[in-house]
């Protein structure tokens, strides 16, 4: 798993660019990583559970937003706040915020709620102050 966000921290100019044997690398090991995850748990009892990693706080995130933050950069969020929270209660190890900090921010997503000052959501307030029906 290390070695999959190795490459995604250093290969995301050529994953944006849709370069496609990177593409290909990606989409294969994520199918890889995933089946092979469901396959341990097919019913979802146990360790199926980490598929779901940072989409709780996600989507509180996308909801309290009202949906200005778009899915994957609140799941973004929501993995830096629940590897933060893991880490402190010491069910992951040392460190995981940080990765997922650094991987987020490799891929132009946000990892913190609030820190992207004149990003969309700041667009769309402001919009929507000059603009009295909201």
């Amino acid at each position: 798993m290390r070695s999959t966000s190795r490459f995604l921290e250093q290969e995301y100019a050529a994953i944006f660019a849709k370069h496609a044997p990177a593409l290909e690398r990606v989409v294969r090991r994520s199918v890889e990583i995933k089946a092979a995850v469901v396959a341990q748990d097919e019913r979802e009892k146990g360790k199926r559970a980490i598929l779901n990693f940072g989409h709780t706080v996600g989507h509180a995130i996308e909801a309290t937003s009202k949906y200005e933050i778009l899915h994957g950069e609140a799941v973004a969020i929501g993995m830096v706040y629940e590897g933060r929270l893991a880490e402190t209660l010491g069910i992951a190890p040392a460190g995981t915020p940080d990765a997922s900090r650094r991987s987020s921010s490799a891929c132009t997503c946000p990892s913190n709620v609030g820190c992207q000052p004149g990003g969309r959501a700041d667009r769309r307030d402001a919009q929507r102050q000059e603009d009295p029906r909201g």
